[in-house]
Parts: structure tokens; C-alpha cells; sequence
């Protein structure tokens, strides 16, 4: 794992339960691997894409998951 956590990921892959990975980044116009590092911890969602998930999703985990993921960058860099 990355130093840009999991939790979003863990909460992301939660979201997009039994959908695939390719549909689910085609929904944001996002490719499957881009999707498949967002989930794996490897690359940090953008913020774009965040607020994206958060209005299509209004899951209230993925909202605080980014919120506290952001607020742990800002903290230590």
C-alpha cells in the first residue's frame, strides 16, 4: 500500500459492488485500471472523480473516507 491509505478504495470497491470495474470507470470516464488503483491504493482518486462518486453514490462513507484521506495529505504531505 501506498502512502495515500485504502480506505477510499476499500469504501470505492464497497460502492461499486458486483458492477465491473471497466463500467464502472466508463461511468466516469475513467479506465478500468485507472479504477482498479483508485481501489488498490496505488494512485489517489481525483477530486473530480471523487465529488463524481459521492453525487451518483450520496454514500456518506466514501464522502468521509475522502474527507478524512484528504485531511492526513494536508497533515503530513
Amino acid at each position: 500500500m501506498t502512502v495515500t491509505g485504502n480506505l477510499v478504495g476499500e469504501v470505492m470497491k464497497e460502492i461499486r459492488g458486483e458492477e465491473t470495474q471497466l463500467k464502472f470507470g466508463f461511468d466516469f470516464g475513467v479506465g478500468r485500471e485507472a479504477i482498479s488503483k483508485y481501489e488498490n491504493g496505488r494512485s489517489k482518486v481525483p477530486a473530480d472523480i471523487s465529488k463524481s462518486i459521492v453525487e451518483k453514490f450520496d454514500d456518506p462513507r466514501f464522502a468521509l473516507a475522502v474527507q478524512h484521506h484528504t485531511q492526513v495529505l494536508v497533515q503530513y504531505g
